[in-house]
């Protein structure tokens, strides 16, 4: 289960109803990787780093975003 990066330009483009949308399923896909990494199934553990990443990217710019507004 790769994640595929999102560029910085494609989520500003976003509204905050699809960039909430988007965090929820990283958070789910997180679970699934962590447990998956867990049972041993997935031993690339990169992906649980580079899910996080993507999370904290798209809460960056909701936050910049209510600040501003």
């Amino acid at each position: 289960m790769a994640t595929k990066v999102i560029t910085i330009k494609d989520l500003r483009d976003k509204t905050d109803k699809e960039l909430q949308t988007t965090v929820q399923d990283l958070r789910v896909g997180l679970a699934k990787i962590r447990f998956q990494v867990t049972i041993n199934k997935q031993k690339d553990f990169s992906q649980v780093t580079k899910t996080r990443k993507q999370i904290a990217r798209i809460e960056t710019i909701l936050n910049e975003r209510t600040r501003s507004a």
